[in-house]
């Protein structure tokens, strides 16, 4: 007597559209642009300092301590790249929760360049940037890919029977 194995039915595939190629090469590029700025932070907070000191070692006694926005401004970053990094690979396999997750991270952004333009130095490509990609994640075809609104076929039957009943 043989035992069959049945592997669950596989999930069906989602044909990604151009736009959603769109999306995912943004937010490629956008993972990679906060790498840099992570590291930027870090450089100016002092994070390698210590380490570049043991390498090459030299005594730092005058190095000032950064104060505590940047340190939180390095943390902020580094938690923002990890979760777009997750993000970029949820939307490269169209999961309906990096879908989720992107407007997160858009709303976040929004948030820091609001955040920025209020203490003075606006970065309105980054405001513009949040925008269009919000408005490219909220177009019909890009929602409809991710599984985030169903299609359902309306019958057409009760709309053409109430313009009949206005007409008579």
């Amino acid at each position: 007597m043989s035992t069959q194995h049945t592997s669950p039915p596989a999930r069906p595939a989602r044909k990604r559209p151009a736009i959603v190629t769109i999306i995912i090469v943004v937010f490629i590029l956008e993972t990679i642009s906060a790498a840099v700025v992570t590291l930027i932070y870090a450089a100016e907070a002092g994070v390698f300092s210590q380490q570049i000191a043991q390498t090459i070692r030299v005594e730092l006694s005058d190095v000032q301590l950064p104060d505590a926005a940047l340190y939180i401004r390095v943390i902020a970053s580094g938690l923002l790249l990890i979760a777009n990094l997750f993000t970029t690979i949820g939307l490269i396999r169209m999961r309906s929760w990096a879908w989720t997750s992107a407007m997160v991270l858009m709303g976040i952004r929004l948030a820091f360049g609001l955040s920025d333009y209020l203490f003075g130095s606006p970065a309105f490509d980054l405001l513009i940037f949040c925008v269009v990609l919000v408005f490219l994640l909220n177009q019909h075809e890009v929602r409809k890919a991710f599984g985030i609104i169903k299609e359902t076929h309306v019958s057409a039957q009760p709309i053409k029977r109430a313009n009949d009943a206005i007409r008579r």
